[in-house]
């Protein structure tokens, strides 16, 4: 084999690769009431309640804001998050959620149901479903089912 062969070879490899993991990332599928698409296609804007979802995640919320270009959600009013594969469902008002790293903040009181064993209680919370880490700065409050506390 040429040094020619073996460079085509390489970046086919390459390719394969680096497009593999583009079109396998996990897209958001909107379904609200009434949507506004902005800048070019690159901002969503949902109002009137709705949900978004992934193959993994559903979110219902009362608004919306999705920055396509940095892969960013900012959701607002009665939020249900609900994680499917990690069995995790959060309740609160507000979220930002970082698509591209998989993790989720909440801003205000939080509330997390883990596995429907565990209720996780705080506020400003962060959740990073790929290390399935739930935490908070403030006071936290975890109880189980027959009201043990952690």
């Amino acid at each position: 084999m040429n040094i020619r062969q073996f460079k085509i070879i390489f970046i086919l490899i390459l390719s394969f690769f680096f497009f593999k993991t583009a079109f396998t990332q996990d897209k958001f599928n909107f379904d609200i009431t009434e949507i506004k698409i902005l800048e070019d296609g690159n901002k969503f804007v949902g109002t009137k309640r709705g949900k978004i979802n992934t193959e993994e995640i559903l979110i219902h919320a009362d608004t919306f804001v999705f920055d396509k270009k940095k892969n960013i959600l900012t959701a607002n009013g009665n939020i249900e998050i609900i994680d499917n594969k990690n069995k995790i469902k959060i309740l609160t008002d507000e979220i930002v959620y970082a698509k591209s790293n998989e993790i989720i903040y909440t801003i205000g009181n939080t509330k997390a149901i883990i596995q429907s064993k565990y209720n996780f209680l705080s506020k400003n919370v962060y959740y990073n479903r790929r290390q399935l880490k739930l935490s908070s700065k403030f006071k936290s409050y975890i109880t189980d089912k027959e009201f043990n506390e952690y």
